[in-house]
Parts: C-alpha cells; sequence; structure tokens
C-alpha cells in the first residue's frame, strides 16, 4: 500500500479552518516572497488573517482538503481556489511535508487555472509543472 491509497478528498469542515489559516499565514510569511518577512510578524498576522478571511467568504470560493480515510480529522493537505470573471483562480495550497512529492497538490487543485494569487517557492514549482500557463496575479 502506498501513501495515495490512505488519502480521502473531501470538502471543508468548519473543523478545518483554524488549520487552514495557522498554515496559510505561516507558509506565506516565512516561505513567500523576503518582503513579508519585513513586515513585524504580528502585524503580518492579524493584517493577512483579514485578507485570508476575505478570501474564503467569496463568492464561488471552494476549499478541498485531502485527510486520512480512516481519520477524517487527521489533514494532510488543502487547497483553496475560486471562480472570479469566469475564470478559476488559485489562492492557496498546501500539503504537510511527510506528504509531499505523491500527487496531492494535483489531486486537490481544479484541473486548470488562469491564475494564482499567493506564490511560495514550492508553491512557484508546483504552479510550473501543473500550470504553465497560469499568471501570477494577486490583484485578482
Amino acid at each position: 500500500m502506498n501513501k495515495s491509497d490512505l488519502i480521502a478528498i473531501r470538502n471543508v469542515e468548519q473543523g478545518d479552518v483554524a488549520f487552514v489559516f495557522n498554515t496559510w499565514l505561516k507558509g506565506l510569511y516565512y516561505g513567500g516572497d523576503a518582503f513579508f518577512r519585513k513586515i513585524p510578524k504580528a502585524i503580518f498576522m492579524d493584517g493577512y488573517h483579514k485578507v485570508i478571511e476575505r478570501i474564503l467568504q467569496s463568492p464561488g470560493v471552494i476549499v478541498k482538503v485531502a485527510c486520512l480515510k480512516d481519520d477524517p480529522e487527521v489533514i494532510t493537505g488543502y487547497a483553496v481556489y475560486r471562480q472570479a470573471g469566469g475564470v478559476t483562480v488559485i489562492d492557496w495550497a498546501y500539503v504537510k511535508k511527510e506528504w509531499r512529492g505523491i500527487g496531492l497538490s494535483k489531486d486537490l487543485l481544479p484541473p486548470e487555472a488562469y491564475a494564482a494569487t499567493h506564490l511560495t517557492r514550492a508553491g512557484e514549482a508546483i504552479l510550473t509543472k501543473l500550470y504553465p500557463k497560469t499568471i501570477f496575479n494577486p490583484l485578482i
């Protein structure tokens, strides 16, 4: 049995939201562009929490969660994307380190996307591999 046999994909549940905020904020602050770390951490975490709230409350937002089949509360990754102006926009994807390299990002993300609004070093590599024509546009 390989790791991917242990995983189920489901819609986000209320109990998952704290994990999404925590990993998105830390992932962007530490793994995103260096200019984020120029912002005092407390200011970034508070301010960007509000940005993520707005994204998660946007019309058409989809949050898919990868979890253990035998224990759906154990999250291994998730993706946040939405329809905006008739195109698919990827806002964020995260996979726990020990679950990377088995195709979870591909399983969680839509088949195609016009734009991505957030990038980390790892995210840029995935975006280039899965969506070579997708543009980076944090303003969409």
